[in-house]
């Protein structure tokens, strides 16, 4: 199968499974599993925000981390550390 047929139906797979009324959790764990079929990856992050702040809400990962020492890398990568250590994000803005 040529990698033109392998992109329209994996397409087609994806887009089956935005409508077949799953959660979002469901949807992304699935799609996670279909994409690994056609790219090969090691890991998958795949987060929801808040439109307002930006905020993680959820996320679907996989493999799931044993720990939590990943979350502060992948935040700093996202927002960005201040000298202080805080995330650009959550940090005001200094007075002067």
């Amino acid at each position: 199968m040529s990698a033109a047929e392998v992109l329209r139906l994996t397409h087609r797979e994806l887009d089956r499974l935005a409508h077949a009324g799953h959660d979002s959790f469901s949807y992304r764990e699935q799609a996670i599993r279909d994409l690994r079929r056609v790219v090969p990856f090691d890991a998958a992050w795949w987060w929801t925000t808040d439109p307002a702040t930006n905020f993680f809400t959820s996320g679907a990962f996989e493999p799931f981390p044993d720990d939590h020492a990943i979350c502060g890398g992948l935040h700093a990568n996202e927002f960005g550390v201040t000298a202080g250590g805080a995330t650009g994000a959550c940090t005001p803005a200094p007075p002067w």
